[in-house]
């Protein structure tokens, strides 16, 4: 029975650990979104001016609406960046009844690890080259399409055919 409740017990303290994972990604998405739009990363990159490694969540309640469940805390590692990219690991701990420090030790724990990278990316509008006439030919050799080509025709535009 022992065994039992300890195995219960593990996969409550697992289900703390996602929900600080969730906490954790929700932080970086608020994060992101509170950043000026003309450099998506900065605020991200702020983050770890100090450091490598913050914490922003130690002992974090975790609760159903009714009771408290248990509670977790959240750390978080850089662990690469560029000036287009930032990879974050988020490592989620989740306690049960509490988080050490509270006074007794935890009866269970579980800590689980998530990576997540933020990248700039060229806009898919690039992707294409339009021609938005009926003059669709380039002139000399300094003008390049690399991309899928389409053109618009008009509706009064006849098509010969030769046998």
């Amino acid at each position: 029975m022992h065994d039992a409740r300890r195995g219960v017990d593990h996969v409550r303290a697992q289900y703390v650990a996602e929900a600080g994972l969730e906490r954790g990604m929700s932080f970086l998405r608020q994060t992101v979104k509170n950043t000026n739009v003309h450099d998506p990363l900065a605020g991200l990159a702020s983050l770890f001016a100090a450091g490598t490694t913050i914490t922003p969540y130690v002992g974090g309640s975790c609760s159903d609406g009714a009771r408290r469940e248990g509670a977790y805390s959240v750390s978080m590692t850089r662990v690469d960046a560029s000036p287009t990219s930032i990879t974050i690991a988020i490592t989620a701990t989740g306690y049960l009844p509490d988080a050490p420090g509270s006074g007794a030790e935890p009866e269970a724990w579980c800590a689980l690890r998530s990576t997540v990278r933020y990248d700039i990316a060229p806009s898919h509008v690039f992707d294409y080259a339009y021609f938005i006439n009926n003059w669709g030919w380039f002139y000399g050799d300094t003008i390049k399409a690399t991309a899928t080509c389409a053109a618009t025709v008009s509706s009064t535009a006849a098509a010969t055919r030769r046998p």
